[in-house]
């Protein structure tokens, strides 16, 4: 706004110069044409009588015409100073509004490429984020049948070992003594251990189903996955140049 009022005075100013040096004009033509009523008078003076006083009229007319002349003169110089000025302080106004409007438009077209580049970059978080509830969602499920599956496995085992713990509790065992499988798939050896029981197996089952071994069979395309969003989240994050902003502040 400053600007715009320095340009409307600046142009007034013009105007007004303008203005003064056509009235300047047309009072160098009123000058002529009482330069010319001055020989015309000069002439009908040196005709007439007394020659004296016409003399002394005529130098004085002469004087009062110079001293005129001189002040309008005087006053067409400091106009036209005036103008220069005002037309050089308008060039400068000029050149600056334009710099600032180009430094505008830059400003605007960086600010247009930030806006993009958020755009792709919460479009790529939004699709990392549905892979990631993809993932776990899938994850989850595999948790729940090897859960279930373990669950089964347990019942079925327990069921299947408690006559069988019941005999081998009735049996008396010794360091010496062959211990053999009742169902004749283990066959007959001698053993001074003692036998694990069939539940603390099925714990030692479930505890290696939900080990972190577990996870490094899940399926090739989820490890990908995780791969590539680890890959996206240690890409860094894209900063537009802000070195031009402070240009126009």
């Amino acid at each position: 706004m400053e600007m715009e009022m320095e340009l409307e005075t600046a142009r007034s100013r013009a105007s007004m110069s303008s203005s003064y040096r056509q009235q300047v004009e047309s009072l160098q033509k009123e000058l002529v044409t009482l330069g010319e009523m001055y020989k015309r008078l000069e002439a009908r003076l040196q005709a007439s009588e007394p020659r004296p006083q016409a003399d002394s009229l005529l130098a004085m007319f002469e004087e009062a015409s110079r001293s005129e002349v001189a002040g309008m003169k005087h006053q067409l110089e400091v106009k036209q100073n005036q103008v220069e000025s005002l037309s050089c302080r308008v060039k400068q106004l000029e050149s600056t509004v334009s710099s600032r409007d180009a430094k505008v438009r830059d400003l605007k077209e960086q600010l247009e490429r930030m806006e993009a580049i958020h755009k792709e970059q919460l479009q790529s978080k939004e699709c990392r984020i549905n892979a990631l509830v993809g993932l776990c969602q899938r994850i989850e499920a595999q948790l729940v049948e090897a859960r279930y599956y373990t669950e089964q496995k347990r019942e079925s085992s327990s069921e299947a070992s408690g006559g069988y713990d019941d005999m081998c509790a009735s049996m008396e065992l010794d360091g010496n003594s062959p211990t053999v499988d009742p169902t004749g798939l283990l066959g007959s050896y001698t053993s001074n251990t003692e036998m694990t029981p069939v539940s603390d197996m099925l714990r030692e089952a479930e505890q290696a189903v939900c080990s972190p071994e577990r996870q490094q069979s899940l399926p090739l395309e989820e490890l990908e996955l995780s791969g590539t969003v680890q890959a996206d989240e240690e890409k860094p994050p894209i900063n537009v140049a802000d070195e031009k902003t402070s240009d126009l502040l």
